[in-house]
């Protein structure tokens, strides 16, 4: 029961928790004795009847695809808070509504962490439903949304930099072109999309080494007029409109998959995870039992 207990003080608020209530108590018995059996580990009745209790493999998949839609779909309420918060912040570029972003992103990231647990591995792919354009994995799909490190210096300004950077030069800022530059020269950290260019965009460059504090960035970077700091103010305002709006857009799209809808449509990710002999065998991988 450790096991899973770890992995449920992640799931503790909004429609997540909702989706577990009702049903943890018969499910969690065969999760564990699933991922025990994964992780190579004995098992055993608990004593107090549950292992008696009727729960079948579909039900836990089926349990599973609620939880992804669930946390998915927070993720997207609060990115278009976030979204709201920047495009405020970019109409009015003060000190105080920048920090109603930054306030907001923080909030963006307490549900999408707790989505990680539902990556698969690079080389397991459950499907798409929208050909070569669509979600091959989870773990692909989170490359443009939450790929770490980045290489700040590809977006901006940066302490000893050469100047030469998306901001700066780039002929047209829009999404399709920022997903060209990531991964570009063959260098992962190369990363133009997602939430920690967005971090950096909010907050700048962190100069505290390992000592307390962060990004000094001024909300004048994003001043269009006179007061302009650090140069390109409409460049950079235009960057992180477009990266938000990116975000919003791809988190659209991984509740689409998830959606009670998708489990019963071939192709999508909850339909080929429900249909598919290993789906519990990944929910243990994804927790780094494998």
């Amino acid at each position: 029961m450790i096991i899973i207990r770890a992995w449920l003080t992640i799931v503790l608020r909004g429609k997540i928790m909702s989706k577990l209530k009702g049903f943890l108590g018969v499910v969690a018995p065969v999760a564990v004795v699933s991922i025990i059996t994964a992780c190579g580990g004995g098992g055993g009745s608990s004593g107090d009847g549950t292992a008696d209790r009727s729960v079948s493999a579909a039900d836990v998949k089926s349990n599973h695809v609620d939880i992804a839609y669930a946390m998915y779909s927070d993720s997207l309420s609060t990115a278009e808070l976030l979204q709201t918060a920047v495009t405020t912040f970019l109409a009015t570029p003060t000190e105080g509504n920048l920090e109603l972003a930054r306030v907001a992103y923080k909030a963006a990231r307490v549900p999408y962490q707790q989505s990680e647990i539902l990556r698969w591995d690079t080389d397991i792919t459950l499907g798409s439903n929208t050909g070569d354009d669509g979600i091959e994995s989870v773990d692909e799909w989170e490359g443009q949304v939450n790929a770490w490190p980045l290489a700040e210096g590809l977006i901006d300004y940066v302490e000893g930099g050469d100047g030469n950077n998306i901001i700066s030069g780039a002929d047209t800022i829009n999404s399709a072109y920022l997903m060209t530059q990531n991964g570009i020269d063959d260098n992962d950290a190369n990363v133009a999309t997602g939430v920690h260019a967005i971090e950096f965009l909010l907050w700048g460059q962190d100069l505290n080494g390992t000592d307390a504090g962060s990004g000094e960035r001024p909300a004048t970077d994003y001043d269009t007029g006179a007061g302009c700091t650090n140069g390109n103010c409409d460049r950079r305002a235009q960057y992180l409109q477009v990266a938000t709006d990116l975000l919003v857009s791809d988190l659209t799209d991984m509740v689409s998959e998830w959606s009670p809808a998708a489990e019963s449509t071939d192709g999508t990710l909850a339909y080929n995870f429900v249909n598919h002999d290993d789906a519990i065998a990944y929910i243990a991988g994804s927790m780094n039992c494998l």
